[in-house]
């Protein structure tokens, strides 16, 4: 959460090592034009050499103090206030709470209670490793104060994701995708454990010999095609390397079936689908680019 002011964590060690190297790199250059201008042999190349090696020593102390000096104890981060300036906007951001995850972590606001209050899903997105989980916890606020539940499942890695009221309670559910043994799985949680809904998109053959199917499902959009009152998900299937089967998946989640599914060559992203009536028809069509 941010509010009005400003913050800028910045580290200052790179800035005295690339200096200091960079220093190195010129006189080492001017160290080897001197000694392919002049004979090596002679006394002037010698002085030379030895006026360009104190100059460098003599640097490399001064630097090494005044680093010190202004560094003292390592670690330390520097917080600098951005100065007025009518070119930048006239609020600043004042970062009040931090939290530290690895990069392969989601967060996501959600209203899991249907109240309009603002919740948090994190999802702890497992990559690669197969002795680990991957876990989905649902927090009251977006201050992660109180855990209301934590689910744990087994994946090589999360592909997508998506907050959505999918049976229509005015609570959202998340739904997450991802890959494991070979196979493309969804599944659909709840706040309160009262939905749980898992489903095998598809499968396939380790085509490339990297040790498992590059299959991946995302996220392109929802629809009710059937006019049950509940929306069904559409979802690209993405092989990566192995190349099959690739293709776009109408979930029909609440009867636990695929309604139809359209084979591709493409990949497509959720930013490039569609579902629109045409013509003022009532016929629903999904447009998409591939690439």
């Amino acid at each position: 959460m941010y509010e009005s002011g400003a913050s800028e964590i910045i580290h200052i060690y790179d800035n005295f090592s690339l200096l200091l190297t960079t220093m190195i790199k010129i006189y080492w250059l001017d160290l080897q034009l001197k000694g392919a201008i002049f004979n090596l042999n002679s006394t002037k190349t010698h002085q030379n050499m030895l006026i360009i090696v104190f100059r460098l020593t003599a640097i490399f102390i001064f630097l090494l103090s005044f680093s010190g000096s202004v560094l003292g104890d390592s670690g330390r981060r520097y917080s600098l206030n951005p100065v007025d300036d009518p070119l930048i906007l006239e609020y600043r951001f004042v970062q009040m709470k931090t939290s530290k995850m690895n990069n392969h972590d989601y967060w996501l606001p959600i209203d899991s209670r249907g109240t309009g209050q603002m919740g948090l899903c994190l999802i702890g997105n497992n990559w690669l490793p197969s002795d680990s989980l991957t876990s989905v916890i649902f927090y009251e606020d977006l201050f992660i104060s109180q855990a209301i539940r934590h689910y744990n499942f087994k994946t090589l890695e999360v592909d997508g994701f998506m907050p959505f009221n999918f049976n229509n309670s005015g609570a959202e559910e998340i739904t997450v995708s991802y890959y494991w043994d070979d196979s493309v799985w969804l599944e659909m949680l709840s706040i309160d454990e009262n939905m749980h809904y898992k489903k095998m998109l598809g499968t396939g053959i380790d085509l490339n010999g990297n040790g498992y199917w590059d299959g991946h499902a995302f996220f392109c959009n929802v629809y009710d095609f059937n006019d049950d009152g509940y929306v069904e998900l559409l979802l690209s299937i993405d092989t990566g390397y192995d190349l099959y089967p690739r293709k776009l998946i109408c979930l029909d989640w609440k009867n636990d079936k695929i309604l139809w599914e359209y084979n591709l060559a493409g990949i497509i992203k959720n930013t490039n689908f569609f579902v629109t009536e045409l013509g003022g028809s009532d016929r629903p069509y999904c447009m998409w680019f591939c690439r």
